[in-house]
């Protein structure tokens, strides 16, 4: 690689982001290079998705031993002691899988050239790397993001895991508090849980998820609890203090949120003593190496701007995934690639369509959003109406033994899907329809006119929109809605 080289891309970040834009580029025929400063592949991919995703499956498997009275078979309730393995079979699973994905090999067949390094601007179009001097048509920047540690006292002595080395521990902890609300932690509380840990869960706002809606996060923190996970609802972390082996929360409950929490009274501090702390209060973006003033982008602490073509305040720099303002909500790593290729190498300009994408939390059940939420719709003056579903008392929930579930629906007046908000088993599965409904301005009538599968979740769309069809025939309308 010789001073000055050009490429048509250098892709800064080789993670789930990074890999995405250089095959869709190299697959375009342009000259990329994709540039990682420690780990190919990206940190996110293997301990929030592959190995978050393995330890859910374990401890859905111990939950169902537990169940087992409910379809007339011994119960088998899994105690902490019995757990031990489940965190090496975490990790032999993401070592099978990763092994699967050899991302060098990848990149050569795609004649991508892959650089090892931390890469900084020194102007509008280059940067240096490993005291090389790189020049580019396009810069792609998808250096991600680690996670974000709050200012408690007494934590960093104490120490504590985060999402980044969580799998590192050799058995599930007997006790572990959880402080933050975002999905990995929520996730992280009922899988530990399921596997004998007892689990507090200590959050500052008044409900779970903030960012989705409150009437199906309300459903989920009422499982959580029934599960056996301690929940603190608008609680902050005053101070850590090591005992022994051992950790010692002090806890202060918000005054607004107290009736919240039966063990509050007053407004004094709360004691949790546990052998673990998880870390979950968000992430930030990886910006610290770039010297992106050099290069005239414009950034914040929560993120790079961009327009919504993905172009950051240089024309030459596009930026997706994590490190971009709001990106850490969504996984669309492959179609915001996708969208960036095509936005430079095409004069297809098109616009990142936000409206429509989805967010799921892994949890049983699951929890799946997109488009608008009803307080949304509310906020912005949209004529829209609410429909609901409720799962608990329908065929396949009783066949499978399943609790509550909810769909909720927002209607424009035309019965377009302006957002849907989904509570149960395979909500991963169900609210693909509905972005599918969205993307393409599909109707109720469109909808309960798919066919679809007895017994199944799909069903449920049909018992939620009929009512609605029938009470607003149209000329596509089945003949007994008429």
């Amino acid at each position: 690689m010789s001073e000055a080289s050009e490429y048509d891309f250098i892709v800064i970040g080789g993670g789930e982001a990074g890999i995405a834009v250089s095959k869709a580029a190299a697959l375009r025929g342009a000259k990329t290079l994709l540039i990682e400063k420690s780990l190919l592949g990206g940190t996110s991919i293997w301990s929030q998705f592959v190995t978050m995703k393995a330890l859910i499956q374990v401890a859905k498997h111990a939950y169902e031993r537990q169940r087992g009275h409910l379809f007339g078979l011994p119960a088998a309730p899994t105690a902490f002691s019995e757990s031990s393995g489940a965190l090496a079979y975490v990790r032999e699973m993401t070592r099978r899988i990763s092994s699967l994905e050899d991302v060098f090999a990848e990149c050569e067949k795609a004649k991508i050239d892959v650089l090892e390094g931390a890469a900084t601007f020194t102007g509008l179009d280059r940067i240096k790397v490993n005291g090389r001097t790189l020049k580019a048509k396009n810069f792609v920047l998808c250096t991600g993001a680690h996670p974000l540690i709050p200012e408690i006292e007494g934590l960093e002595n104490a120490g504590y895991s985060t999402s980044h080395t969580l799998f590192e521990l050799e058995t599930i902890p007997e006790s572990l508090a959880i402080i933050g609300n975002n999905s990995f932690g929520v996730e992280a509380a009922q899988a530990f849980a399921r596997l004998g840990c007892r689990v507090s869960l200590i959050v500052q706002s008044s409900h779970l998820l903030p960012v989705f809606d409150p009437e199906l996060t309300t459903l989920l923190a009422d499982i959580l609890t029934e599960e056996g996970v301690e929940l603190h609802l608008g609680a902050e972390v005053e101070r850590v203090e090591e005992e022994g082996s051992q950790r010692r929360l002090f806890i202060r409950q918000r005054v607004g949120d107290m009736a919240k929490n039966n063990k509050c009274h007053g407004n004094a501090s709360l004691l949790a003593t546990v052998d673990q702390i998880l870390i979950a209060t968000g992430s930030i973006p990886n910006l610290e190496d770039l010297n992106l003033q050099k290069a005239d982008v414009q950034w914040t602490k929560e993120g790079i701007w961009v327009d919504e073509f993905l172009r950051t305040s240089n024309s030459k720099v596009w930026a997706l995934g994590d490190v971009i303002v709001g990106g850490r909500y969504f996984r669309t790593s492959k179609y915001e690639a996708n969208l960036v290729v095509s936005n430079t190498l095409t004069h297809f300009h098109k616009k990142m369509e936000c409206n429509s994408m989805p967010s799921v939390v892994f949890t049983s059940p699951e929890l799946a959003s997109a488009g608008l939420s009803e307080e949304q719709a509310r906020l912005g003056g949209h004529p829209y109406e609410t429909l609901r579903y409720d799962f608990h008392h329908k065929h396949l929930s009783i066949i499978e033994g399943r609790g509550r579930g909810r769909i909720k629906v927002i209607l424009d007046s035309s019965g377009r899907l302006l957002g849907a908000q989904i509570l149960v088993e395979r909500a991963s599965e169900l609210i693909q329809e509905a972005t599918l409904a969205m993307q393409n301005g599909l109707t109720a009538h469109d909808l309960v006119r798919s066919h679809r599968v007895y017994p199944s979740s799909g069903i449920a769309w049909n018992h939620l929109l009929q009512s609605w069809c029938a009470a607003h025939p149209s000329k596509h309308s089945f003949p007994f809605f008429k």
